[in-house]
């Protein structure tokens, strides 16, 4: 391997959005150079409810015994994280957000779930608690909480989770818990401009959100996407080049801009908004709001399609429906 390959594209930070990019810019037919400063392939992120391992290397760039290499390349992309150097060396400062929560989160084995398959929520105003099953057995709780009760958190966390007295939530005594309680403490949004003139930034390096929606990891997959498919292999012409990488920019602040603003607000741990609080209590009373609920956490339809005024006569309808019927049988409607 030459002293400095010349490639088309050097991707900094090997996890999801990397490897993603990587592969695609591959499948282009471009030279890649693919950049990790975590030497085991066995490493992962582990502030984090799955597990997905960085590639390996192909051949080592000298990084585990501290030597140098200068990789020259047409494109960068920085996909180093929420705390991206690509960008601080590049001058793209973040918008930060604060967050009004925290997070917990451990993994337990064989916990009894009202329902194996199926993730929870409860959504507890201003805290939020989940649980999601994953492989082999194992499921991960989480709680997002206000930030007024991190003292009692920081001191027992398995004490402290929130699904005591919840509505067919797991006993968590039942279960084995198999990892320590992870936290994070200070969880900022972070919102960059995702592109320069040869520069590119994907996943949390562009776009750093409350994991309480866990969409990093998808935004991961669909930003590397989003802009191997703008860049294409235009790295023979400058300017085709540039105006990929402003493509890509102008399409990733048009998809996400929507969900960040959202996002963001409700991060700040405020009650929920009128809106908020009829999408929410008919999801959990129609399936056709369910379904329609969960395509906008998921991000497969935006704001405009989520708060459509068929979705929202559909919303008023299911809760008046309900009302009626519990003034009928002598109940107190819920809200």
């Amino acid at each position: 391997m030459p002293n400095r390959p010349q490639c088309n594209v050097a991707i900094v930070g090997a996890s999801i959005a990397g490897c993603t990019a990587a592969i695609l810019f591959a499948r282009n037919g471009a030279r890649v150079a693919l950049i990790e400063r975590e030497g085991d392939p066995a490493a992962y992120k582990k502030i984090c409810t799955h597990t997905f391992n960085p590639a390996p290397p192909r051949q080592s760039n000298g990084g585990a015994n501290g030597s140098q290499k200068e990789i020259q390349a047409k494109l960068v992309v920085g996909a180093d994280g929420r705390q991206t150097r690509i960008a601080e060396l590049a001058g793209l400062a973040a918008k930060v957000k604060p967050n009004g929560r925290f997070c917990y989160f451990a993994h337990y084995r064989n916990l009894p779930l009202q329902n194996s398959s199926r993730s929870q929520l409860w959504a507890l105003e201003p805290d939020v608690a989940y649980t999601f099953p994953n492989d082999d057995g194992i499921t991960v709780v989480a709680a997002f909480v206000e930030r007024a009760k991190l003292a009692e958190w920081k001191a027992d966390p398995e004490a402290a989770m929130l699904f005591d007295g919840l509505p067919n939530a797991p006993p968590l005594k039942k279960g084995e818990r198999v990892s320590a309680f992870m936290g994070m403490i200070e969880i900022p949004n972070k919102i960059r401009k995702a592109f320069n003139p040869g520069l590119a930034l994907v996943g949390d390096a562009a776009l750093a959100i409350d994991p309480l929606w866990g969409v990093s990891c998808g935004w991961a997959f669909q930003s590397a996407e989003w802009l191997a498919e703008a860049v294409g292999n235009s790295f023979q012409r400058p300017d085709n080049l540039d105006r990929g990488l402003e493509a890509y920019g102008r399409r990733h602040k048009f998809e996400l801009a929507g969900h960040e603003f959202l996002i963001s607000d409700f991060s700040t741990g405020r009650g929920y908004n009128p809106i908020e609080r009829l999408m929410f209590s008919t999801a959990a009373r129609d399936p056709v709001c369910a379904d329609h609920v969960l395509a906008f956490g998921s991000r497969c339809i935006g704001v405009a399609a989520f708060l459509s005024p068929s979705a929202m006569a559909r919303a008023i309808w299911v809760n008046a429906r309900h009302a009626m019927g519990a003034n009928r049988t002598g109940q107190q409607p819920l809200h």
